[in-house]
């Protein structure tokens, strides 16, 4: 008799190799002695390690596996990170199996998952993960931030949190802020709402033309360094949210974006932004004191409010 038991890999693989040497089957086929034979099988589940937690991550539209999703596991101030393989599988090891866990599950295209209670048993836990398409975003503290994805987005699925703006050249020293609904991937915008919101924005399921007249350009693919004269990058510096001249050299993070204005004045060094007409309207509307404040979504507020507010026209940053 033979022993024929090969182990399998941690990734749930083995691999069985015969040297064939004159053996007869139970069908009475011979083996050509010295030939090699070998195959590979794939398990159902992997054969779980202690102390740890695997699965699949997949998308959610069409179940296909989600390669290079980050997945964060955390309990306090201990944390293990790992990502998923080709086939979308993930296993981590902890520590500690007598307490709960969060889960995270961060992914290129997709809005972000997070799982709490999330308990690993000494024997090992399977937790698969389905992801949504579209983007996640954190509104910074002041509420607004320039923005770019890889994947087209649906904004009016998400309007009564955040607000999406395109630049559209108004003069020499201004940019108007258009509103937009949908937006092709890769779109440089500039997003407003609540302070310190976190936002999870769908996929808009379509295929979205660029816009032709947005001079925001997203950093969506990566990184952008620059180089040129005409970049300015959105900041409140001044206590006003404006585009200020960008230093040579400066590495603008990816999912951001950038404004390119050309022949704007180098003196000032920086363009202002004000609010498209259609909306400026809607803000406005029913109300005759045009010095009053308003909030993105046009409730009039304090002056001394903190956040965003619209005054005459301009985005104001109240600190």
């Amino acid at each position: 008799a033979l022993d024929l038991s090969p182990l399998t890999t941690s990734d749930g693989f083995y691999v069985l190799t015969i040297q064939t040497s004159g053996i007869t089957d139970a069908e009475g086929f011979s083996g050509n002695t010295g030939r090699m034979v070998t195959w590979t099988q794939l398990l159902s589940e992997a054969p779980a390690i202690p102390n740890s937690l695997h699965g699949t991550v997949t998308a959610l539209f069409d179940g296909a596996p989600v390669a290079g999703a980050v997945l964060t596991l955390t309990h306090d101030a201990t944390s293990y990170t790992c990502t998923t393989n080709a086939e979308g599988r993930y296993e981590m090891k902890v520590d500690d199996t007598t307490v709960a866990y969060e889960l995270t599950c961060v992914a290129d295209g997709f809005i972000h998952a997070v799982a709490e209670g999330v308990i690993v048993s000494a024997n090992g836990t399977r937790h698969d993960m389905q992801l949504a398409r579209g983007a996640t975003v954190a509104l910074p503290s002041d509420g607004i931030c320039p923005f770019s994805s890889t994947t087209t987005l649906d904004f009016s699925q998400v309007a009564d949190q955040v607000k999406a703006y395109y630049a559209k050249r108004y003069n020499s020293q201004t940019v108007s802020m258009e509103e937009v609904t949908q937006t092709a991937s890769g779109e440089g915008l500039v997003l407003i709402g609540e302070p310190g919101q976190r936002i999870d924005i769908p996929d808009a399921m379509q295929a979205i033309g660029s816009l032709d007249d947005n001079l925001l350009r997203g950093t969506a693919d990566g990184p952008f360094m620059v180089k040129a004269e005409n970049i300015y990058v959105l900041s409140a510096k001044t206590g006003k949210n404006r585009f200020h001249h960008a230093a040579q050299g400066l590495v603008i993070p990816q999912y951001k974006a950038y404004l390119v204005m050309e022949g704007a004045s180098a003196a000032n060094g920086f363009v202002e932004m004000i609010l498209d007409e259609t909306t400026l309207v809607q803000l406005l509307k029913g109300n005759t004191d045009v010095d009053s404040h308003f909030s993105i979504g046009g409730m009039r507020i304090e002056s001394n409010a903190k956040g965003v507010h619209v005054l005459k026209g301009k985005i104001v940053l109240v600190k």
